[in-house]
């Protein structure tokens, strides 16, 4: 089962990689990035009803830990291929935005970057589109972090829950047993 669902997370990325690779990358006039920005906000929204949704069903998982990473790694992916097509839609439809990023590569390799602070600066954002952007992504690496950290801190407990409630059911049958 576990096979199974490291399967599934890696099938997801490959095919989330594969979109973003594929997409047709040219300049957008205003009613494009509008039309852009308006499924990016649908997409955003199933993300995250998404997310709301395999956390409630984290406690009847048989495998909470396993589905609470693949929820999380699944949306990381997506939101990373996000972000790199905004950049690399920025730098195509209005050069000068992004110096240096030229192909759905440098997309993401910017965007993981920024995800993992490291910052080698060899790719910038210059324009005042990319900084905005930039600056969202930033504020959602925090939020995504902190999502992160309580969806573990939520797994961590109920799984504790569980494993008490386990052994206090085993040990209240040994004792009825010697009774």
């Amino acid at each position: 089962r576990l096979l199974l669902t490291v399967a599934g997370m890696v099938g997801f990325i490959a095919i989330v990689l594969a979109a973003y690779f594929a997409a047709p990358v040219a300049e957008f006039d205003l009613s494009s990035v509008w039309r852009a920005g308006v499924l990016a906000g649908i997409a955003l929204g199933l993300l995250i009803g998404l997310y709301l949704y395999g956390i409630r069903r984290l406690p009847r998982s048989e495998m909470p830990l396993v589905r609470a990473v693949f929820l999380a790694v699944a949306l990381l992916a997506t939101f990373v291929v996000v972000f790199a097509y905004l950049y690399l839609s920025l730098e195509t439809r209005d050069p000068g935005q992004v110096p240096g990023l030229t192909t759905h590569l440098d997309g993401l390799y910017f965007t993981v970057t920024m995800l993992t602070t490291v910052g080698f600066g060899d790719i910038a954002p210059a324009g005042q589109g990319a900084r905005a952007v930039a600056t969202v992504q930033m504020v959602f690496n925090l939020v995504f972090l902190g999502f992160l950290i309580r969806s573990g801190v939520t797994v961590g407990r109920r799984e504790r829950d569980r494993r008490r409630k386990g052994s206090a059911h085993d040990s209240t049958r040994g004792h009825r047993a010697e009774d």
